[in-house]
Order: C-alpha cells, then sequence, then structure tokens
C-alpha cells in the first residue's frame, strides 16, 4: 500500500525517498549526526578540555550532576565517519583512555525535519549546533524517547496536533531564554531501539527538568513512560572548528579571548551579555548571517585582525558564503580604506 492507501502493484516502480523535506517544498540531503558518550573516573576535566581545544572537533564537554568522577562528550559531524575515525582516535588516546567508558548512556542520533521548517538548512545544520555550543546555555539534560504503539494508531490529524502542540510549547520555552532543544530522530540506531534523542539546554538547570516534564504529559501516546533524563550537567564549550568538508563548514568561532577572561571573573555578567548578544544576532527580519557579516565589517574598521577571523567563522556558521564574506571585506575596503582592506582580509585567513 502507497500513503494514499492504494494498491501498488508488483509492475509499478517503486521510488524511495530519503530525502528531509521542509516546507515550500524544500529538501535537504544533508543531515547533522550527534553523539552524546559519557566516562567516568575523571578527577579533573581540564586535561579533556585542552585535549578537545587541540582536536579542534565540535564538541562540548560537559560535569555529570550525579556523578562528582563523571563527564560526557556531545559531538557532533555531517560524516558518520567521524565517529568510527577522527572521534575514535580522540577517545583513545589519553587524556580520555584513561576514563572509564559508560555504554548504557551513550546515544546517538541525527537531524530530522518534519515537513513544516521555514528553513531547512538551518533547522538541520545550523541550529542545532547554535544549541549545542552556546557558552550561554551551560546546562543541559540528555535524554531519548520512544513512542508507544497507541501513537502509530491515531489518525495524522491527531498527530499533526500533539506534534505541533510540543512545537509551540518549545517555541515559547526558547522564546523565553528558559530552554532551547535538540532533537534527533535514533530509530535504527539506539540499541536500545529508541525513537529520538532530545537535549535540552539553557542558562539555568531548573527550566530544563519542567520543560522535559511537559514533554511526557502525552506518555501514553507520544513517548515512552521509562524515558527519562540520562544526563545533567554544567557545560565547558571546547573550540569548535571548521567540519571535514572545509567549503560548507557549519562550525562557529571559538569565543574571544576576552570573553573568555571575564567568564572566569564574572560568569553571570558574561552568560547574561551572551543570551543579550544572542537574541540581538539570531535570525529575524534580518537574517543572523547578514547581522553576524556587519560585525566583522565594524572589526574590520576597528583594525581588529583576531576579531575579523572568528567573526568571519560564525558567519559561515550561520551560513555565509565566501562570495559574501568577500563582498563583506570589500564594504569594508570602501569605508576604511587599505587598511581596512589588509584586517578584513584577515577573514580567509587558515
Amino acid at each position: 500500500m502507497n500513503r494514499e492507501g492504494k494498491r501498488v502493484s508488483a509492475s509499478e516502480t517503486t521510488k524511495i525517498d530519503v530525502q528531509e523535506h521542509g516546507a515550500d517544498r524544500q529538501t535537504s540531503d544533508r543531515r547533522l549526526f550527534m553523539q552524546l558518550s559519557a566516562f567516568g573516573g575523571c578527577l579533573d576535566a581540564k586535561p579533556l578540555q585542552r585535549a578537545l581545544e587541540s582536536s579542534r572537533l565540535e564538541a562540548a564537554l560537559y560535569q555529570d550532576v550525579n556523578d562528582p568522577r563523571g563527564v560526557a562528550l556531545v559531538s557532533m559531524s555531517e560524516d558518520p565517519t567521524f565517529f568510527v575515525a577522527g572521534l575514535r582516535d580522540l577517545l583513545n588516546a589519553e587524556p580520555f583512555a584513561g576514563l572509564s567508558h559508560k555504554p548504557e548512556l551513550t546515544m546517538f542520533g541525527r537531524t530530522y525535519a518534519s515537513g513544516f521548517e521555514t528553513d531547512l538548512e538551518d533547522w538541520l545544520l545550523r541550529r542545532p549546533r547554535r544549541a549545542a555550543l552556546n557558552p550561554a546555555w551551560p546546562w543541559g539534560i540528555w535524554y531519548p524517547l520512544r513512542r508507544t504503539g497507541s501513537f502509530s494508531k491515531l489518525t495524522a490529524q491527531e498527530q499533526g496536533a500533539i506534534i505541533r502542540e510540543h512545537s509551540v510549547l518549545g517555541r515559547a520555552y526558547g522564546d523565553a531564554d528558559l530552554a532551547h532543544d535538540v532533537r534527533l530522530a535514533c530509530h535504527g540506531l539506539d540499541v536500545n531501539d529508541n525513537d529520538f534523542v532530545i537535549g535540552l539546554v539553557g542558562r539555568q538547570l531548573h527550566p530544563l527538568p519542567s520543560r522535559a516534564g511537559h514533554a511526557k504529559d502525552h506518555a501514553d501516546v507520544a513517548v515512552s513512560a521509562d524515558a527519562r533524563p540520562l544526563l545533567r550537567g554544567q557545560g565547558t564549550l571546547a573550540e569548535p572548528v571548521r567540519g571535514l568538508n572545509e567549503e560548507d563548514s557549519m562550525a562557529q568561532a571559538t569565543l574571544p579571548p576576552w570573553i573568555q577572561a571575564l567568564q572566569q571573573r564574572d560568569p553571570e555578567f558574561v552568560s547574561s551579555y551572551m543570551a543579550q548578544r544572542e537574541r540581538i544576532l539570531r535570525d529575524g527580519a534580518i537574517p543572523a548571517k547578514y547581522k553576524i557579516l556587519m560585525t566583522m565589517i565594524v572589526d574590520a574598521l576597528l583594525s581588529h585582525p583576531d576579531g575579523v577571523a572568528n567573526i568571519a567563522g560564525r558567519a559561515r556558521a550561520a551560513g555565509a558564503s565566501d562570495a559574501e564574506i568577500q563582498e563583506a571585506v570589500e564594504v569594508a575596503y570602501l569605508f576604511g580604506g587599505t587598511p581596512a582592506l589588509v584586517t578584513a582580509m584577515n577573514a580567509f585567513r587558515a
């Protein structure tokens, strides 16, 4: 039977569609794979942090609230080979090799679309990175979900109503800067046969269990009753870098040194500042990538080469192409002359 309920004859050609579909007939073959790996026996997380920064992988390191020696690593890549190559090499070398792995807490999934996304590429590739790697949202809860059999018995309209209700609720938490989610599909990938992996991140811990609790309100039809948060931690951001495909990199640049220094002295102020920056620079009437390019031009005019390089990385993460960055470089030259041009070319610094 096909999707319309009509019987398919043996002579008909079956067309398999594995693309992701968004609103207005958007399609994409790209998706982001993410994995949470948990470890015990960590007496000091600083060597792990240094190893991650040296590796230049896209990852966030968490400390487990429920285990005084527990840590977890959330890593991501568009290429699933990364998890059995680059990531495996990192985890099998010191200092990670000396830790005790907790395979029962491993979660692995991929981003997916529900068909209503207005910016499909942003939803699949950039939004999860913004959530998982944002230093303004250091707290996280990650847990698996499984749909019950009763959910599949609902009509498409009833299923859609439940999904829309959860989407509206998620947006409300996000707009209030209480909780931001990462949603991954893991059916066929999870050893416990779960359907989804959910990551909730935010500035503070207490709103996150509340958001998770709302997700369980439909446990009788939407998720299994045994779904529960497996890890709560305050994350420290490893330096994310460009992905395996340099031209299509979605990585974010590392925090400027002045913010890192300030975070050590007044983390509450930095959290407030980063939240405000995130609100101002996110997509709105002006797309985020253009707002970020504006800030890059300002840094070029003020002769901040490192700032230009860092901001160019953020612009790429927001979807800016090298052609768009080049035009921003030329705008800087128009108003700042050759000195601004020289500084702006740090946007392409290796």
